[in-house]
Parts: C-alpha cells; structure tokens; sequence
C-alpha cells in the first residue's frame, strides 16, 4: 500500500500550476456571469418575437415555392465554381440560359470554395452564410429606421415573413444577400463614405445586373465619387473576368443574359418585370410554369415603352425635387431625401427591368422599414397623416410581401384573375411603392417651402443637419 505524498506547497512549479488553474477558474466563473447577464438582461417580450418569426417563417418555407430546395444553387452557383476547380469551360452552363449559369464568369469564383465540400454540406454552408446575410440586414434596418419598441417588433415578424426574402433563401439564391450589401451601400451614403457604397453597390450589381441602375443615378445626381467607386469596381471585375475567361465566353454570355431579352421576355409567374406582366394579360394567358422567352408584339413593346418612360420621367422628376429639399436629420415628421432617393432607384430598378425575379423584390423590405418607422405617414401618433396614406401603404406592403405561391384546383374564374393580375401582385406593389415615394417627396418639398417662408432664416438654417445612421 502506497503512503500518500504530501505536496510542497514550495515548489515553484506547483505554485505555478496553482496559480494558472486559479485564473482559469475565475475567468470561467466571470465568462459565466457576463452570459447569465445578457440572459437576464434580454426582455420576455424578445423571446416571444424572435420564436414567432422562426416559427412563422418555417411555416412559410414549408408551404411556399419552390418545391425543389436549393435549386439555383445546385443547377448553377455550385456547378459553375465546380468547373472553375477543374478547369472546365462555362459556357455549356451559360448556354442555358435561365436555367442555367447568369452572372459574369467571373461570380464564379466566389462559389468555388463552396465547391470544395459536397453539395449537401457546401449548401449548408451557404445557408448558413445567407442566415449570417440575414441578421445583419434585419438589425442594419431597424437601427437606420429608427425603429424602437413595438416598431421593432413588428418589422422583425414582417421580415420573417417576407415571402420574396424566403423564397430566395429556399431557392438558394443570392438575392438575401445582395439585400445586405443595398443596405449597407445605403448606410455609407448617409455617412457621407460616397466611394465605398458605390464600390459596395457595383459589386452587387455584379451579382444583379438590374442594379446597375445605381451608376446611371449616380452620374445624374453628379454624386462623383460615388459613380467613381462604381465605375472603377466594375471595370477591375470585368477586366479580370476577361483576363481569366477570355472574350468569347462573355460574347456567349451576353447574347444569353443580356441581347436576348430584347424585345423579349418570360411569362413566368415567378417573374415580376414589366414586360412580364405585359405578356401575362394575354389573352388566352401564356403558360406560368414555362420559362421559355416570348417575343413582345409591337403594341406590347410599345406600352412597355411608354410605361417605361413615364417611370423613368417620375423618378427625374423625383429627383429634381429632393435636390431643392435641404439635406437634414431624418426624422419621423420628415423623411431623408437620400432615403428616397436610394429606394426610388431600386423601384425603377426592378420594374423597368427585362428580367427581375421574384425574389428580387425582397429588397423592397428597406422602403417598409421606413414605413414602420413612420417615414412616409408620420402623424401626431406616428402612424399616418391620413386614412388613405397609410391604407397605401400597408397594401404596398402586403402586395411585396405575400408568399410565393401557386394556387392550383380553385374555380376558374379565380384562375383566370390569378393568371392576369394575381401573379403579377409584387409588381404591382412595387408601382404603388413608387408612388407612395413620389408623393412623400413632394410633400416633403412643400412642407419644407412653407417652413422657409414662415420661419426666420436662421432658424431654417438649423434644419440643415448631416443624416447618420
């Protein structure tokens, strides 16, 4: 039997030994406080929300299109960062256009990491990349919103709710992540950061090319540094790509993404662009689940044009208004004319494009943060100046917001106006989005010129405040 060692209490290793095992003791024991903190610290009230919104958009998920999980993502964004890996050529994925691989060939190696892994574990991991995309959009927009309390809240479930936004991550898209990046190109606007956010815009532009946009904006506000930061990312991208790629592959490209939608355009229910919801009123309506380009007659093309130019027209117009509106502290009596603005373009953006998908119009949840705050309606209590401002908006909300789904078996008066205009409820709700924006600016204008005239000076000039987030 073995006597027991008495440790020496002297020995400097075992002091040392002592002392390290002691320091990790008190910083576990702190670690552990600083954790009940923050639990004790979180309300009832945010438990309840955020368990709401997961339930309320796993729910959403389960019942709404597509049926097919990830399906963008494993017919295109991973098959194409697969071919770069093995030096295969893009174009056989190009080539099918729709179906196949859109972007510039260079967006491919942003996927090719994610093909190393299998595609089951690799669309985990952008699942969990979008979620991460998700979080900081969802907290970027209550904080320049100014949403606070039960506004917060409610924009949280909305966002849950978002059928456009869960149909992108459903799909396995990147149009939830494209979300962040508009949303932090408008964070560096506000904070006067011109080249940056145009640098950040460019790039979501690369992913989305209705978003290019942003440098025609840009250069007709003369917002130089902005068009600089735009212009310069994408002419490295494009340099690079045709470096790397060569340029017959973007030839093929071109024809494909670009030159064919000319005069043409899909009649698919998951399409929301003008031209789309031209050909939808068709009579008999064009079949919704084929994603075949049609050609566009003459009298199509020509109220397509028409509309067009009356959109573009407005938002000039728009424009030119805010420019006479000083630049001042967003507040929930007077929205930010940059605000405006950047939300206009997106609308234009998505309407007068050849192609915008549905899942597109998951940007359009920065106009209802606004609204939420009480930027477009502000009255004595926050909520609207008047019945029919904030009816407007709540149906502009809801039309950009409804799952996307496709009924089927109802009765066939039901079918026929769910062809014609039922399918087409995110454009329209785009339309009225940018009304309601036009309308605020002109508001704004002449709320803003009867302050200057009643007002001394001075006191006016005060207003003149920088908007930060």
């Amino acid at each position: 039997m073995h006597k027991p060692v008495r440790a020496d209490l002297r020995d400097p290793a075992l002091c040392e030994d002592l002392s390290l095992a002691g320091r990790v003791v008190r910083r576990s024991g702190s670690g552990f406080r600083a954790v009940r903190s923050i639990l004790e610290d979180v309300q009832p009230v945010w438990v309840v929300v955020v368990l709401a919104a997961l339930v309320l958009s796993m729910a959403i998920l389960f019942v709404s299109e597509p049926h097919l999980v990830f399906a963008d993502y494993r017919i295109a964004y991973y098959p194409a960062g697969s071919m770069v890996i093995h030096g295969q050529s893009l174009r056989p994925l190009i080539e099918k256009g729709v179906t196949g691989f859109v972007n510039i060939p260079i967006v491919a190696w942003l996927f090719t990491p994610f093909a190393l892994l299998p595609v089951v574990l690799s669309a985990g991991v952008f699942l969990l990349c979008g979620i991460v995309g998700l979080i900081l959009s969802c907290m970027l927009l209550i904080r320049i919103a100014g949403l606070t309390g039960w506004r917060s809240h409610l924009f949280i479930l909305l966002f849950a709710m978002n059928g456009p936004l869960l149909y992108s991550v459903k799909e396995g898209n990147t149009s939830h992540i494209v979300l962040a990046c508009l949303i932090g190109g408008l964070v560096l606007i506000r904070r006067g950061r011109h080249g940056l956010a145009g640098s950040l815009l460019a790039s979501a532009a690369l992913l989305k090319l209705p978003l290019l946009l942003f440098g025609l904006y840009f250069v007709v506000r003369r917002k130089w540094s902005a068009a600089a930061g735009f212009g310069m990312t994408l002419l490295v991208a494009g340099s690079v790509s045709l470096v790397v790629f060569g340029l017959a592959l973007h030839a093929v490209w071109f024809d494909v993404a670009v030159r064919q939608f000319s005069g043409h355009s899909l009649a698919s229910f998951n399409v929301q662009s003008l031209q789309s919801f031209v050909l939808r009123l068709r009579t008999p309506a064009p079949a919704l689940f084929d994603w075949h380009l049609l050609p566009l007659s003459r009298a199509e093309t020509l109220v397509c044009t028409l509309v067009s130019v009356a959109l573009y027209l407005t938002t000039v117009l728009v424009c030119l208004r805010t420019m006479q509106t000083p630049r001042k502290k967003p507040s929930m009596a007077s929205p930010d004319p940059v605000d405006l603005e950047f939300m206009l373009v997106i609308c234009l953006a998505l309407l007068t494009s050849p192609l915008s998908w549905t899942h597109y119009y998951a940007w359009m949840l920065i106009p209802i943060a606004f609204f939420i705050g009480g930027r477009f309606t502000a009255g004595s209590s926050g909520v609207g100046t008047s019945p029919a401002s904030l009816v407007a908006c709540l149906v502009a909300t809801l039309l950009v917001s409804l799952p996307v789904m496709f009924p089927t078996g109802v009765v066939p008066a039901v079918t026929v106006f769910h062809e014609r205009i039922g399918t087409s409820t995110y454009f329209l709700g785009c339309v009225l989005w940018l009304s309601i924006i036009a309308v605020t600016v002109n508001a704004e204008q002449r709320r803003q010129a009867f302050i200057a005239r009643a007002l001394p000076l001075p006191v006016f000039e005060s207003a003149r405040l920088p908007a930060k987030i």
